[in-house]
C-alpha cells in the first residue's frame, strides 16, 4: 500500500495546498478525483462529514418560529370581568378610529362595525349567509391569514359578524372569538344559559335591537339615552327651520336611533344602575313632552 504521506506530497506537486491542520480539506478536495486516496480513506476508515450548507433567506426565515400556543382564560370575579370589558371597548374605540377598521395587539385583533354606507349596504349579506363578500371582511382577512399568532378575535356588530366567520372558515386556527352586540340568531339553549364554562363569549345590552334575537347572549343592562338636547334641537328646526338652529343641530348631531343601547363605549365595563334608569325616565318623559306625546 502506497505511504499516506507519500500521496500528499504526490497532492503538493500537482498544484494542492496542504498544512498540518487540513488534510481534512485536503481530502475534501481530492475525494471526487483521485480513487487511490478515496481508498486510502475508507482503509483507514475515516469519515469526513460534509459542512451543512446554509440557506439564504431574504425577509423571512427559512422554517418560520411555532406559533406560541396561548390558552384564554374566561374572567372570573366582577372585577376581572370588568377590566375585560374596559380593555376591549378602549381597543375597539381605536379600531374605529384607524383607516382600516381593525386594531392589532399582540395575539389580540379587534375589529369595528358599521361605519359607513358601503358596509349598510352589506347587513342583507348576514341572514344570507354571505358575509365573507362584505367589505369588512375582505378588509380583515389577510391580516388574519398573515399573522398565525392571532388567536383572539373581538369584533363589534357587523365586527362580531367577521368575527364568527373567521371562526367557521379557520377552524384549524381554533381561534376564541368575543362579540358585542352582534347580528346573531340562536335559539336559547338551557345548558349555555345555565352553565357559566358553556356560555358563549358573545355579549349584548338588553333591550339592542340589533342584538336582540341573540338568545343565548351574556347580557348586560344600559339605561337608554334620549339625548334631550338633540330632540330639542330638532324641534326648533321643525317650529322655526333659522340658520342659528341647523347650525345647533350640526353640533349635537342626530339623536341615536337605538338609544345608546348599541354602543360599546363604557356599557360594560360600567353597566347602569338603578338610578340611571330613574334619570334616563325623567329624561324620556321631557323628550315626550319636547315633541308633543304628552
Amino acid at each position: 500500500m502506497t505511504d499516506f504521506n507519500e500521496e500528499l506530497r504526490l497532492l503538493e506537486r500537482r498544484g494542492h495546498r496542504t498544512s498540518p491542520w487540513d488534510n481534512r480539506t485536503v481530502l475534501k478536495n481530492v475525494l471526487r478525483t483521485s480513487p487511490k486516496i478515496q481508498k486510502l480513506i475508507d482503509d483507514a476508515g475515516l469519515v469526513i462529514k460534509p459542512k451543512p450548507q446554509k440557506t439564504e433567506t431574504r425577509g423571512v426565515s427559512a422554517t418560520p418560529p411555532p406559533k406560541k400556543s396561548t390558552i384564554f382564560k374566561r374572567p372570573q370575579t366582577d372585577e376581572e370581568w370588568k377590566a375585560f370589558h374596559k380593555t376591549n371597548e378602549t381597543n375597539m374605540n381605536k379600531a374605529y378610529a384607524s383607516p382600516e377598521g381593525y386594531f392589532k395587539d399582540g395575539n389580540k385583533l379587534y375589529i369595528a362595525g358599521t361605519r359607513d354606507a358601503y358596509d349598510v349596504m352589506d347587513w342583507i349579506r348576514i341572514p344570507l349567509g354571505s358575509f365573507k363578500n362584505s367589505k369588512i371582511y375582505k378588509n380583515i382577512e389577510p391580516v388574519f391569514k398573515n399573522d398565525p399568532d392571532i388567536d383572539i378575535v373581538i369584533g363589534h356588530s357587523a365586527g362580531g359578524s367577521a368575527t364568527l366567520e373567521l371562526e367557521k372558515n379557520y377552524p384549524e386556527r381554533k381561534i376564541t372569538s368575543i362579540t358585542y352586540n352582534a347580528p346573531v340568531f340562536e335559539r336559547a339553549d338551557p345548558e349555555k344559559i345555565l352553565n357559566p364554562d358553556k356560555r358563549p363569549m358573545r355579549f349584548a345590552v338588553f333591550g339592542d335591537p340589533v342584538s336582540r334575537l341573540d338568545t343565548n347572549a351574556q347580557t348586560t343592562f344600559k339605561a337608554p339615552d334620549f339625548n334631550l338636547q338633540a330632540v330639542k334641537n330638532i324641534a326648533n328646526v321643525i317650529t322655526e327651520p333659522s340658520m342659528k338652529n341647523i347650525q345647533k343641530v350640526a353640533q349635537t348631531g342626530m339623536p341615536d336611533i337605538t338609544l345608546g343601547l348599541h354602543k360599546m363605549n363604557g356599557t360594560y365595563s360600567n353597566p347602569s344602575k338603578p338610578i340611571d334608569f330613574v334619570k334616563s325616565g325623567l329624561e324620556g318623559a321631557a323628550v315626550a313632552k319636547t315633541i308633543g306625546i304628552i
